[in-house]
């Protein structure tokens, strides 16, 4: 008996222990599955994400470097995924762990498991400006030369030293050319008043002039009497006098009161100009308010204020005057006319005509004949023709049409044109002081984007090189593929839709830094000072009072620094390099040839020419241009580009980058979700 009871309990203590290590087994067993589902979630997750990875669109890497899918064909691309493993029958859609278990028969069944969702959430395209950038900056990675940049910042460095250091001469520069156009206006007015020669009608009279407004009167007044007409031959030549010339003289009066309506909006120029040196120079320090060139242009700016005609309201009651003369004369020309009518039929003068021609004469007596204008004459050189030189300067242009259609290759009324007008050299220089101050700290942030719009985008140094026989490369040493902008990186720059606006936008930002960098040669060579202070103290000519021999000097400083931007500009255009800072032996243009309008035709051998190059130009433009502005441009630019090129659905908007793969399956123990984010990097 005590046996058996041995027995049993033995027995029910191993079916304990054989229970115990099958439910341990089982345990194991589902935490093995578990484990093994949950792990096939993550790597169905993975292997989802890697395929939509593999479908980046190609013309975009091959063509820019970027990559990115379309994120519709994305989203086919995870339900084609989706289907592959959710159609097939149950008893077929099995994976086994590879990490734990070998594949046999025994285990087939107990890890399968069912792809119930697969989803792809774009969190990123390419039209958002910091994920393109970053892009950028990868590509740019393997394509970065850290000497070039190194000397570029040196070039940068002087360029901001110029704009800083040339600002109050670049400023006066321009009070100066907007003084002497206003000489050049006073002089015509002076020549409305007094002609020197010739049988002009003069706008003020004197009695010692052989017609004048009293005489008119007494002559008509002889020819009334008794209703009998006596044609005096000496008062028909009076009167036939002042019907030819009436008019003129209304005209001449008019054209006089034009004259000094520009000259009133000149006056406001010029005292804001000189308010905007006021403040400038005031917010100097005082060791440069010290400088002999600011004391320089202080005085010269005083001597303005104190003596210029115009500035003290002289303008105003003259306009008033010329404005009544007109009037006048305007009103003997019909009376007058009739007069000469009756005379040259033979007939007797009808008192109604002599009545109307008497009573305009009357009025005529009132003509104010004793105007008068201050003005010196000097010997020399006219300081008029300086003002004719700077506008055959502003002529002396390359022709761009070649390079870049002037017409429409995008219709876009949303655009506004920034063109500058072409006698705009002032906006020009403004524009580099302006952009020169900050560039040291921009090519930190965007010496990657400048590169890229360089070394990615064609432009104008492309089709000169192509001219020569040299097949133009991008950065990957491949030739640019068709693109709709033959300019490309020019409207990276200026931003029109008009290929021959973006070239001539450029021209401009370059003649401005040129025009800046030459202005600070000339004013620190001390041998073509003496040369521009010579020319400047023998001008001569009809001098407006208030304009002397500093507004000459500044004319012709600014004048030859134009001519020699122009020059440079030439040669960047024929493949050349300009430096940054010119050496005497650098200089190219002749003062003395300049003041002749004769051009300068420089070649320059670019193999062995010290320099930068007109890329190089573009480099330091880019890095003046906004970084968002940037940005859109290029984005654009891709886009027009891709769809010219046969994508033509292709749409930044729609690039996905960066997405969330969400997956979902249905295994043996368990229903298991998994996310994961993937980007091209």
């Amino acid at each position: 008996m005590k046996d058996k009871r041995y027995a049993g309990g033995i027995t029910v203590y191993f079916a304990m222990i054989v229970l115990s290590v099958l439910m341990l087994f089982l345990a194991v067993l589902w935490l093995t599955m578990r484990y093994a589902e949950k792990n096939d979630c993550l790597r169905m997750t993975q292997t989802a994400g890697n395929a939509a990875l593999g479908s980046y669109q190609e013309e975009l890497a091959d063509w820019y470097g970027l990559f990115g899918t379309d994120r519709r064909w994305l989203e086919r691309r995870v339900q084609g995924f989706l289907r592959m493993n959710e159609k097939l029958p149950i008893g077929r859609i099995r994976q086994l762990p590879q990490y734990l278990l070998q594949p046999t028969n025994l285990w087939k069944g107990l890890f399968a498991y069912e792809s119930e969702q697969v989803d792809a959430v774009t969190l990123h395209t390419l039209d958002e400006k910091d994920i393109l950038l970053d892009q950028i900056d990868d590509f740019m990675g393997y394509h970065f030369v850290e000497e070039g940049m190194e000397l570029l910042m040196g070039y940068l460095k002087d360029l901001q030293e110029a704009a800083d250091g040339s600002s109050i001469e670049a400023r006066y520069a321009g009070l100066q050319q907007l003084i002497l156009e206003y000489g050049e206006n006073y002089e015509k007015l002076v020549r409305c008043f007094y002609p020197e020669r010739g049988a002009k009608v003069y706008i003020t009279m004197t009695e010692q002039e052989k017609y004048r407004p009293s005489m008119l009167y007494s002559a008509l007044q002889r020819l009334s009497g008794g209703g009998k007409t006596i044609w005096y031959p000496e008062i028909v030549e009076k009167v036939d006098w002042w019907r030819q010339n009436a008019g003129k003289l209304s005209q001449q009066n008019a054209e006089a009161a034009r004259l000094l309506r520009i000259m009133s909006r000149q006056v406001v120029q010029i005292q804001d100009k000189m308010r905007d040196m006021d403040l400038y120079i005031s917010n100097l320090s005082q060791e440069e308010q010290a400088g002999d060139r600011v004391k320089r242009i202080v005085e010269e700016i005083a001597g303005v204020k104190d003596k210029l005609w115009g500035l003290h309201g002289e303008i105003e009651p003259l306009m008033a005057d010329v404005l009544r003369n007109e009037k006048l004369a305007e009103a003997l020309t019909v009376p007058l006319e009739q007069v000469m009518t009756e005379y040259w039929l033979l007939r007797d003068l009808p008192d109604i005509v002599l009545q109307r021609a008497l009573s305009a004469a009357e009025g005529f007596m009132d003509y104010k004949g004793d105007l008068k204008l201050e003005y010196a004459r000097r010997k020399g050189a006219s300081l008029w023709d300086l003002s004719e030189l700077l506008r055959w300067i502003r002529k002396w242009k390359i022709d761009l049409h070649p390079y870049g259609e002037d017409e429409w290759i995008i219709n876009d009324n949303s655009w506004v044109d920034e063109l500058w007008a072409d006698d705009s050299l002032e906006d020009a220089l403004d524009a580099a002081r302006e952009g020169g101050k900050s560039l040291l700290a921009q090519i930190y942030d965007k010496a990657a984007l400048m590169e890229y719009g360089v070394g990615m985008f064609c432009n104008l140094q492309d089709q000169v090189q192509a001219e020569k026989g040299k097949i133009p490369v991008n950065l990957r040493h491949e030739t640019f593929p068709a693109t709709v902008f033959r300019n490309e990186t020019e409207f990276l720059i200026h931003g029109s839709y008009n290929e021959y606006r973006n070239l001539k936008g450029v021209q401009y930002r370059i003649l401005g830094i040129r025009l800046m960098m030459n202005l600070l040669h000339l004013l620190t060579d001390s041998e073509k000072q003496a040369r521009i202070q010579t020319i400047a103290e023998g001008t001569g000519g009809l001098i407006v009072p208030g304009v002397g021999t500093g507004i000459a000097y500044g004319v012709i400083i600014i004048a030859w620094a134009a001519a020699e931007s122009y020059v440079d500009y030439s040669i960047l255009l024929q493949g050349g390099k300009v430096p940054i800072v010119k050496t005497a032996d650098e200089w190219h243009t002749s003062l003395e040839k300049v003041l002749k309008k004769k051009a300068e035709e420089v070649m320059q051998d670019s193999e062995e020419a010290k320099g930068l190059d007109y890329e190089t130009y573009l480099r330091i433009l880019l890095l003046m241009t906004d970084r968002d502005t940037l940005l859109n441009r290029m984005q654009e630019l891709i886009e027009r580009n891709l769809r010219a090129g046969g994508a033509g659905g292709f749409s930044m908007d729609e690039m996905s980058v960066a997405y969330r793969i969400v997956t979902v399956i249905s295994g043996r123990v368990g229903r298991y979700e998994s996310a994961a984010i993937f980007r091209y990097e």
